[in-house]
């Protein structure tokens, strides 16, 4: 057996029989390891941390520590392997979601909506800026239950509402493409996607949300739809224009285009409602209200 091998085998082992003692939570910790540094036995290890289904730390950005379920690491598209020498899972993202909580001190923001919350890192948010209200929006059913089980693990309930719903520009239904990989389920055109299954959620828009659940004020929207954002925008003029958010949307142009429409389009929308644009790291963007014009 080769030294990496041997070393993966060692570390299962170890994990094994932590669960037999009863400390999973190490148990979880030790696969983990395991995963993270010995592709060859993700296999073993990955069956082994689905089974546990145990919590583990894992960090948002710098040194802010949240709660992950291991089954939430396996699923994708919040969590990340990690280099960092603690061996804990990195949310997706991490430089971006630590940018963007900057701009939401620095604009002195209470309340967010994070579209396409999938298992939860930016709605975990609250860890970092504790009186900051948070409504998560996730239509994917397992990635739901994640999210709500981190929610409530890092004691963020009274902060934060999760609703199994997706936004769009109109009210009805839908179909959601589920992939293995849950951070890349979307609507509309899902062809790119062969290896999914697909169901029927309920469409909203966030104009209409706002009223349904009495929401009072939202000073930050977050969109990550795997190219839906325009259409969820374009159901949040209302919102737009009450409150003028911030906007961290996610801009890839072939995921734009499978549901019909441009980068240049979505930049003439923002325009119009009077949103200046700059990239933030490599898929999204930052748009940023123009400052209200002194009267008289």
């Amino acid at each position: 057996m080769d030294m990496p091998a041997e070393r993966a085998q060692h570390l299962l082992d170890a994990a094994e029989a932590l669960r037999r003692e009863g400390d999973d939570g190490r148990a979880a910790m030790a696969a983990w390891r395991c995963l993270n540094d010995f592709p060859g036995a993700a296999a073993e290890a990955g069956a082994l941390l689905y089974e546990l289904d145990e919590t583990i730390p894992g960090l948002l950005f710098d040194d802010h520590v949240a709660w992950v379920s291991t089954r939430a690491l396996l699923a994708g598209g919040s969590w990340l392997t990690s280099p960092e020498p603690e061996c804990l899972p990195t949310a997706w993202d991490s430089a971006v979601l630590g940018y963007f909580s900057g701009v939401l001190r620095d604009r002195h923001a209470s309340a967010f909506v994070d579209v396409g919350a999938n298992s939860g890192s930016f709605a975990l948010l609250g860890l970092v800026h504790p009186s900051l209200v948070c409504h998560a929006v996730e239509p994917n059913p397992s990635a739901a239950t994640l999210l709500k089980r981190h929610v409530a693990v890092n004691a963020l309930n009274s902060v934060t509402t999760v609703h199994e719903c997706a936004l769009s520009n109109f009210t009805g239904r839908g179909v959601l493409g589920l992939p293995r990989q849950t951070g890349l389920a979307t609507l509309g055109t899902v062809d790119h996607m062969p290896d999914r299954d697909d169901l029927v959620v309920e469409l909203v828009r966030l104009d209409d949300l706002v009223e349904q659940c009495g929401i009072g004020r939202i000073d930050a929207i977050k969109v990550d739809t795997e190219g839906h954002e325009l259409l969820v925008l374009q159901g949040a003029i209302g919102v737009i224009e009450r409150w003028r958010p911030i906007l961290l949307l996610e801009a890839v142009d072939t995921m734009m285009a499978r549901h019909g429409y441009s980068r240049r389009e979505l930049d003439d929308f923002l325009a119009c409602h009077g949103y200046s644009v700059q990239g933030v790291g490599t898929e999204d963007i930052l748009a940023l209200p123009a400052p209200a014009q002194p009267k008289g």
